[in-house]
């Protein structure tokens, strides 16, 4: 353990050269020594020292050479001593990799330690999304929104500072992050509900509830949400919704231990109990258009939707006759609980990232 009681030296008692030594040394071996040593170093406020920010941030730089373990590290000191100088040291690093660039090196480690770093780092390309979902993470942890507006101003400072004016490709990754915080349906909710899936898949007013509260997990072009609405004291679907389009859907939910299809490849009892009812609805609707149209808004004749089960717990055969059952019907479609929670996740990464795939085709 000689390389880690060197490194304990360095950080009650040395120097940046004493610093700058020990840094070799761990890219070097690049042991799991190594690693802990890098993380005392990048942890450590060397006493209040005047050059405190530049042994953290070159301590910090020597981590990315671990790749994934590295930027996990970072984001665990953080996690372990939310700090202002750890806070502003880690947002920036991992702003500058879920760009898809590096950090410069030659500003905080000498020309000889900056090249040995630089021939250890990994493809950027292989750990910028990591470092974007380590960001997000860091981002949506922080609780206290003074502290985060105060980090996150500091850092975008640096990061003028470490890049200049002109390249704002780190910025908006930080940007982004922010965001996530300010929508409806965000990671937190998303995290929640699979949760809720995970934990409490028989529980139907729990899963009620929860949707009732974040009904754009439902639908995520909804303007209006009826939950259980009376429909002349003779029937209550789940939900029924208007949609940003104008459209109508009623939905009819069951619970996520429901068996979705079975295992002869048929629809089961559970999921068409819950289409006979959904269809009901929407019968009994259409045959009252004009009531409807005195209670709800430009009403229309509504589309269908049924959430029984988890897709994820079909195999190939039953995802297909699950495909072909959605095919083969005009006004219903049949989902899982899960695909919520999917569709979700893919919704925001087209609002935060743009990373919609663009591809040239010509059917011959």
């Amino acid at each position: 353990m000689k390389l880690l009681t060197d490194a304990k030296l360095v950080t009650e008692s040395g120097g940046k050269r004493e610093l700058d030594a020990v840094l070799g040394r761990c890219i070097q071996e690049h042991s799991v020594e190594a690693l802990l040593s890098l993380q005392l170093l990048t942890r450590d406020d060397y006493g209040g020292f005047t050059m405190k920010t530049e042994m953290k941030r070159a301590a910090a730089l020597c981590l990315l050479t671990f790749g994934e373990r590295g930027i996990t590290s970072l984001v665990e000191i953080f996690e372990q001593e939310p700090r202002f100088s750890n806070a502003t040291l880690i947002l920036q690093i991992l702003s500058q990799l879920a760009s898809g660039e590096y950090p410069s090196l030659s500003s905080d480690l000498p020309l000889d330690l900056a090249e040995l770093v630089t021939t250890h780092l990994p493809p950027i390309a292989s750990i910028s999304q990591f470092a974007e979902t380590m960001l997000n993470k860091v981002v949506l942890s922080i609780t206290d929104e003074d502290d985060l507006n105060s980090w996150v101003g500091v850092t975008l400072q640096m990061s003028f500072a470490f890049q200049g004016r002109n390249n704002f490709s780190s910025t908006r990754k930080l940007l982004s992050a922010m965001a996530l915080r300010t929508l409806t349906v965000g990671i937190p909710i998303i995290e929640q509900f699979e949760e809720l899936l995970r934990a409490s898949p028989n529980d139907e007013p729990a899963l009620q509830h929860f949707l009732e509260s974040n009904p754009l997990l439902l639908d995520p072009l909804a303007v209006r949400v009826w939950p259980r609405p009376d429909l002349h004291g003779k029937k209550e679907p789940d939900f029924l919704i208007q949609r940003a389009d104008g459209t109508y859907l009623v939905i009819e939910i069951e619970i996520p231990s429901k068996s979705l299809i079975t295992l002869s490849n048929q629809v089961s009892a559970e999921t068409s109990h819950a289409i006979a009812q959904a269809l009901d609805y929407r019968n009994f609707l259409q045959i009252r258009y004009q009531s409807a149209q005195q209670t709800f808004p430009d009403f229309r004749v509504p589309d269908a939707l049924v959430i029984v089960g988890m897709e994820n717990s079909l195999n190939a055969e039953q995802l297909e006759t699950l495909r072909r059952e959605n095919e083969a019907r005009t006004n219903l479609q049949i989902i899982g609980f899960d695909f919520l929670a999917r569709r979700a996740r893919t919704m925001l990464g087209n609002l935060t990232h743009g990373r919609v795939s663009i591809e040239r085709f010509r059917l011959f």
